[in-house]
């Protein structure tokens, strides 16, 4: 393990937190912020999501530079670039819920362009694998749904495709007419769906006062931002030719699944739509599957990484 360089928290400002740590501005010099982990991350954590913080900004993905892994003494995190006027897409709906829509779309675009890249698979973590370790913990999820969602996580075809692992509106931010990544800690590779994990479950799960915290807002604003993020990704509405009634719209689900591609709710639960005075579908129940478990899911093309820099930077 390598040593953590002590920081005085005497030179720091404390500015928030979210649901894994606290962040800081420094007195003197404001290119660079502190990120500090909650006392029940260990330090072994913190390092692992240093290093593979540090590994996607060298891989040229849009990111903030992580610059030394620190500890105060009882907590353990990094200090990183400090990106100047920076706006999380979660706060900027917040404050402006007309802009949901375009911020949703370009989270679908910088999305697919992280997709396209291919991941290396001996440097990052398999979220499938990580996925099933969190449903096996969390204390919320019945058994029978635990087992189902493990089974489902079974037939996802294997990739080495990008993925940020923790994709929601607060981890995508913009300045100065640049948009970035940021807690690139959990970055893996695996099926992209897996990307829309986050946000299923926390728009089926997670209470409303969790939400406004982590994220800015509650579960009906959530669950729009992830519906139409989906759409925006995937395309229009699939009409279904080998599951549920022949020729039917998917009803009252996430619009971000495709013929012939397994339904992110399979992933994770999926969510009633935002309609009023009509039923709303299981959440625990996916509307569709792949039916041939072997047919391998349609993954954005590869391109280079300098034509992913080229393009958004």
């Amino acid at each position: 393990m390598m040593e953590a360089k002590i920081v005085d928290l005497q030179e720091w400002v404390s500015f928030g937190g979210g649901g894994f740590g606290e962040s800081y501005y420094n007195k003197t010099d404001d290119s660079v912020i502190l990120k500090l982990n909650k006392p029940s991350i260990s330090a072994s954590k913190a390092e692992e999501e240093f290093l593979r913080s540090k590994a996607v900004f060298q891989m040229g993905i849009p990111s903030a530079e992580p610059y030394e892994f620190v500890t105060d003494g009882q907590r353990y995190g990094m200090t990183v670039q400090r990106i100047q006027g920076k706006e999380s897409f979660g706060r900027i709906i917040a404050d402006h819920p007309e802009r949901l829509e375009e911020l949703a779309g370009v989270t679908a675009e910088y999305a697919k362009a992280l997709h396209s890249i291919p991941c290396n698979t001996e440097s990052f973590n398999n979220l499938a694998l990580r996925t099933r370790e969190m449903i096996m913990e969390n204390k919320v999820i019945p058994d029978n749904v635990k087992a189902r969602l493990a089974g489902y996580l079974d037939e996802l075809e294997p990739a080495n495709t990008c993925l940020h692992g923790d994709l929601n509106p607060c981890n995508i931010i913009t300045a100065n007419g640049k948009v970035y990544w940021i807690d690139l800690g959990d970055f893996g590779y695996g099926d992209p769906l897996l990307d829309f994990n986050i946000l299923s479950h926390m728009s089926g799960y997670g209470p409303n006062p969790l939400l406004k915290h982590l994220f800015h807002m509650d579960r009906k604003m959530l669950t729009h931002f992830y519906q139409s993020m989906g759409r925006q990704y995937f395309g229009p509405r699939p009409r279904l030719g080998y599951a549920g009634a022949q020729g039917e719209d998917v009803p009252h689900c996430p619009d971000h699944g495709r013929k012939g591609h397994l339904h992110v709710a399979a992933v994770l639960p999926c969510q009633p739509a935002l309609s009023s005075g009509k039923e709303t579908h299981d959440r625990h129940q996916p509307l569709y599957r792949r039916p041939d478990v072997n047919r391998p899911i349609v993954v954005p093309p590869v391109q280079e990484r300098n034509e992913y820099v080229t393009r958004f930077l």
